[in-house]
């Protein structure tokens, strides 16, 4: 049983959340890498060269692979709203074609426009991408997930099964990676590696 003391407590956290609204009602003109998560704003660094290098050659070789087939698109560090207090900002997304179109296209995306989310691990973003992440984009059922880890040279494609992530493949090194939604696409890891 919580004491009035500790209601009030809970009351004015709950008074001084923002919302995912008030969140996109942010000025960001310094390009600030922000996220909010349950109300409150969370601010990191901005990526390091070999997340950056991951991320960019990532994206080359998906944009590629997607606007050839006409599948859709993929943003970079765009604003996702996953519910009414959670606002996250995936390193690339891929919105399918049929919900593109519904986009508005100076909004951020929310997650039933997602359908693939890529996180690129740094050294200070394992705990969120593995563990907070993970279960977030899970709970609002994106279909697919993918952690590409530089520092470990991995890369791990996750499918919601039952309301939970599950390793569907993985791959490291110079292998080759392959996973839903693009199962066809080959994906060359070398490439994605500071060396």
């Amino acid at each position: 049983m919580t004491t009035v003391a500790e209601q009030e407590v809970d009351q004015k956290k709950a008074d001084s959340r923002m919302t995912a609204a008030q969140f996109s009602r942010i000025h960001n003109p310094h390009g600030i890498r922000m996220e909010l998560v349950e109300g409150e704003l969370h601010v990191s660094p901005s990526p390091r060269p070999r997340h950056i290098r991951a991320t960019k050659v990532l994206l080359m070789l998906l944009e590629n692979y997607v606007q050839e087939k006409g599948l859709g698109e993929m943003f970079v560090d765009l604003d996702t709203t996953l519910g009414p207090w959670d606002v996250r900002c995936p390193d690339l997304l891929f919105v399918p074609r049929e919900r593109v179109a519904r986009m508005n296209p100076d909004a951020s995306a929310t997650h039933a426009d997602a359908r693939l989310v890529v996180e690129v691990v740094s050294p200070g973003s394992v705990k969120i991408d593995r563990e907070d992440k993970f279960a977030e984009y899970a709970a609002v059922g994106i279909p697919y997930y993918w952690i590409v880890d530089p520092g470990q040279r991995i890369a791990e494609g996750y499918e919601l099964a039952g309301g939970v992530y599950r390793l569907a493949t993985s791959a490291s090194g110079a292998g080759n990676f392959s996973a839903s939604p693009f199962p066809e696409l080959q994906i060359a890891l070398q490439p994605l590696w500071w060396d």
